[in-house]
This record gives C-alpha cells, sequence and structure tokens, in this order.
C-alpha cells in the first residue's frame, strides 16, 4: 500500500513540472510576439479626433438631426392638387420617391412618399395645407448627434487598432499566430464597414426629410376622421359599462377555475401532510397521556 501511495506521489509531482514547463514556454512565447500589446476591444478605446466637431457636454456643432412627417388630407380633385404640389416640391429641390394611386369606383385615394430638404420640410407642409384640407398631421425630429460622433470616434479608433494588426501579423512566427491575428483583422474590417454604412445611412436621412403624405377625395366614405377627443354618446357609455362588468366577471371566473386547478392539483400533497399533522397529534396525545399516567 505503502509503495502505491509513493508511485501515484510521483506520478503527480512529475506532471506539475510537465505543466510548469509548458507554461514557462507560453510565457517565452508570448515575449516573442506581444499579444498583450492587442487591444482586447479596440472599437470601444476612444481617443481624440481633430476632424470631430462634437463634444458631449460642451459647445455641440453641427448638430444631426432627422426630421420627418405624415400627414392626411383631402381635396375636392386630389388627382389636380397633387400635381401642384409635386411641381412645388422639384421647383425646391425636392422630389417624389414613391406614389400609389387606389381607385374604388368614383372615390380615389394617393399615397405618396416626397423627399425634400430639412429646412423645407415646414413649406411644404404649408403648401399642402394651401392646397388641400389637412385632417391629421405628425411629424417628428430625432437628435443623433452624439450617437453619430460616437460612430465617428470608434471607426477612426477602429481604424488604428487596424493598422498594428498588420503589424502584428508581419511579426507572426506560426501558422497560429497568423490565424489568430487575420481572424481579428476580418472581425475589425466588418464592424468598420457595418460602422460606414450606418453612418452612410443617417447622413441620408439627415440631409433629406421624408414626408409621408396620405390624399383622400372629399366625398370618400373612407377618409379618416380628424384626431379628437370628446364626449361619447351615453347609449355607448352604458354598452361600455356592460362589456367592462362582463369582462370583470369573465376575470373572477378565470380566477376561480385556476384555483380550483391549483387545490385539486396540489390535493396528494395536501392530504399527505393532513395526515402527517394528524398521526403527530395522535402520537403526541398518546405520549403526554402516557406520561401523566407515569407520574400518577
Amino acid at each position: 500500500m505503502k509503495k502505491i501511495f509513493v508511485f501515484i506521489l510521483c506520478i503527480v509531482i512529475l506532471s506539475s513540472f510537465i505543466t510548469s514547463c509548458k507554461a514557462m514556454e507560453n510565457k517565452a512565447a508570448e515575449r516573442d510576439y506581444p499579444y498583450e500589446n492587442i487591444p482586447k476591444d479596440p472599437g470601444y478605446n476612444y481617443i481624440e479626433a481633430e476632424d470631430v466637431k462634437y463634444n458631449a457636454g460642451a459647445e455641440v456643432i453641427n448638430r444631426k438631426i432627422i426630421k420627418n412627417a405624415e400627414a392626411e388630407c383631402s381635396a375636392d380633385d386630389i388627382g389636380t392638387k397633387y400635381k401642384e404640389i409635386v411641381s412645388w416640391l422639384k421647383a425646391n429641390d425636392g422630389y417624389e420617391f414613391s406614389q400609389d394611386m387606389t381607385n374604388r369606383g368614383a372615390y380615389r385615394k394617393i399615397t405618396a412618399v416626397l423627399k425634400i430638404a430639412p429646412e423645407k420640410l415646414d413649406a411644404l407642409i404649408e403648401i399642402i395645407g394651401d392646397k388641400t384640407e389637412i385632417i391629421n398631421l405628425r411629424s417628428s425630429s430625432s437628435d443623433i448627434t452624439e450617437e453619430y460622433f460616437d460612430i465617428q470616434l470608434r471607426i477612426k479608433s477602429n481604424r488604428e487598432a487596424l493598422e498594428r494588426y498588420y503589424e502584428f501579423l508581419e511579426k507572426a512566427v506560426d501558422i497560429n499566430q497568423m490565424t489568430t491575428v487575420q481572424r481579428e483583422i476580418d472581425s475589425l474590417i466588418s464592424e468598420i464597414e457595418r460602422m460606414e454604412g450606418k453612418i452612410a445611412f443617417w447622413d441620408k436621412n439627415v440631409s433629406e426629410s421624408t414626408l409621408t403624405l396620405s390624399l383622400y377625395q372629399n366625398d370618400d366614405p373612407e377618409k379618416p376622421k380628424p384626431e379628437s377627443v370628446s364626449a361619447m354618446p351615453f347609449g355607448e357609455m352604458l354598452d361600455r359599462i356592460g362589456g367592462g362588468f362582463m369582462n370583470v366577471l369573465n376575470l373572477l371566473g378565470v380566477a376561480f377555475q385556476w384555483l380550483l386547478i391549483i387545490a385539486i392539483s396540489a390535493s396528494p400533497v395536501l392530504a399527505i401532510a393532513a395526515a402527517s399533522y394528524f398521526v403527530y397529534r395522535f402520537i403526541k396525545k398518546r405520549n403526554k397521556k402516557l406520561k401523566t399516567k407515569d407520574n400518577e
């Protein structure tokens, strides 16, 4: 038994020695090839960019704002009115991105997407209001300044990290090192292309506004109504009260059903617990009686 123990101990010591030697070889290889100098997450290695005009928390220059609008309108002759709107649009360096016309017997509807410079969007809405009756109008502005320049900084940082990876690739001494560095290079290139695509998309949306126009004929029965808040008729109020009461009853019924399901599902456990309790009480009372008799 003692010999077996000594043999196992020798194997453990030998394994530890081999592991230590491999660790020393790996550290030597890392000294020859400085992996520790490779940035672990270059996408978040923020640096100052001289060509970026945005400074968070300080003065903001050249803000990036996306402006869009939606308008639902009506007119007696939507074909003529729409042509007049498009004519003004083209005269002000805008253009018609898309247009759909729907005919339902005597009724027509035009749905169009119009593009124009952001500073002229309000003027376009004003022209539409002069040519037609605006039923509903929704406009929105989205400030993407911080995200925009943050992406630009990350692109610059990633490009600098990419140059360092190319330097590491030239110093690679075996296929494993080359494969590791090339994998990082491919990942960086993919990330840079993705962010540059996002910047291009933002530039396009910042440089021009989109107005989605829905133009209905005045006597169109499916024409939307203006969005407004008004008192509902008394009969409708009673209907809603009755519907609400029925919904409450349904919820109570559902709650009762689930309680019944839970009770039935847990009945075996409850039965065992109750039987155990009664057995415990019976044994306790019997022991108490025996103890009383012994004392007498």
